[in-house]
């Protein structure tokens, strides 16, 4: 039986690196497709290195698009893979256009759909994350959740016929875990301290105001505490003439960007991804979104949304607060296994 596990943005080969890893050692058939979403080398390429993935058997380069554009291009794509080679089920990672391409083709075509991170909402319909994860886990057959939220959403609606979900935690927690074991992170007492900053969302760098606001903010800390924020390719281009007065960097890979962050004071982001590695490795962080989509994380006390215009306020007051990292929200690193068995248990089931 053929699996198809369908990418296209850093956080999904992060998903990706440990899952695929997994079911090939337990004699599972894999190909993997990317849709090219991410395609500079630095968010793309890089992440395959470090994260010893496979060069993709498929790619298909398909980017710089509206939503809609790509995400037809896409399922085009697919569907023509699919035929041809013959693949018998689907796994989409997350919420991008990738996810709603592969998860809606294998579907239309009969095929088992798998998602990966289901159940995650925030309650904005503007947001297209959220309708990409809506969409999908509404005819996917396989619902694999990070937390007992997610679950909990899932069981509130209605699934596709005979769909089954399961809590099974975070792959990114696996990869990271992974990861931490091959850096050398130096003792943080001989590091200057500073904050790790992402800004890369549409809601954030298209809006010039909201953008010159966020600019602000990180001018005025970085008074007092040092801001590192590497450079989103969305981003690097709405900054143009925006006085800077902090660090600037390339875009990074995954092991770099570990590293900061591990030697990081707090993050202020608008990354989904990088909000639940903060807490992994109990750095505490402010979210720049229209609605958080995190809760988990806001509820236990160790991350804030807030707007650009009391993100200086924010800051200044998390420093003072004692943050209490208690464990398991996302699982303990041993999602891949636990993905892997159930997916074992269901293949002659799915066998053409």
């Amino acid at each position: 039986m053929m699996f198809l596990h369908v990418v296209g943005a850093r956080p999904q080969f992060m998903k990706l690196a440990p899952l695929h890893k997994e079911m090939i050692s337990q004699n599972l058939e894999c190909k993997i497709l990317h849709t090219g979403q991410h395609f500079d080398s630095n968010m793309s390429d890089i992440f395959f290195k470090e994260l010893d993935i496979p060069t993709p058997d498929y790619n298909l380069n398909i980017n710089s698009l509206s939503n809609v554009s790509m995400t037809a291009k896409m399922m085009e794509g697919i569907e023509e893979i699919i035929v041809r080679d013959d693949i018998d089920a689907v796994i989409v990672y997350g919420d991008t256009n990738s996810t709603t391409a592969g998860a809606i083709v294998a579907r239309q075509m009969d095929i088992p759909v798998i998602h990966v991170e289901s159940g995650v909402r925030n309650g904005d319909p503007t947001m297209p994350e959220e309708i990409n994860r809506i969409v999908v886990d509404r005819i996917a057959d396989v619902l694999f959740c990070v937390s007992g939220r997610s679950y909990e959403n899932l069981k509130q609606e209605a699934l596709w016929y005979g769909a089954r979900a399961f809590n099974c935690g975070d792959l990114m927690y696996d990869c990271l875990l992974n990861t931490m074991k091959l850096l050398d992170i130096p003792d943080n007492n001989v590091v200057e301290p500073y904050v790790l900053a992402t800004i890369h969302r549409a809601y954030n760098t298209d809006n010039p105001a909201r953008l010159r606001s966020i600019i602000g903010a990180l001018n005025t800390i970085n008074e007092k505490t040092k801001v590192v924020m590497p450079m989103h390719p969305r981003t690097k281009n709405k900054i143009e003439g925006l006085q800077i007065d902090f660090d600037l960097s390339p875009p990074v890979g995954y092991k770099e960007m570990m590293s900061l962050l591990a030697n990081s004071r707090s993050v202020i982001t608008d990354s989904g991804g990088l909000v639940r590695e903060a807490y992994w490795l109990k750095k505490p962080s402010l979210t720049l979104l229209r609605k958080p989509v995190w809760s988990e994380l806001i509820s236990l006390g160790v991350s804030q949304n807030v707007d650009p215009s009391s993100l200086v306020g924010a800051y200044r007051e998390r420093q003072l607060m004692v943050n209490e990292f208690t464990e398991g929200i996302f699982g303990f690193g041993d999602s891949a296994k636990k993905i892997t068995h159930i997916l074992l248990d269901n293949i002659e089931q799915w066998r053409k």
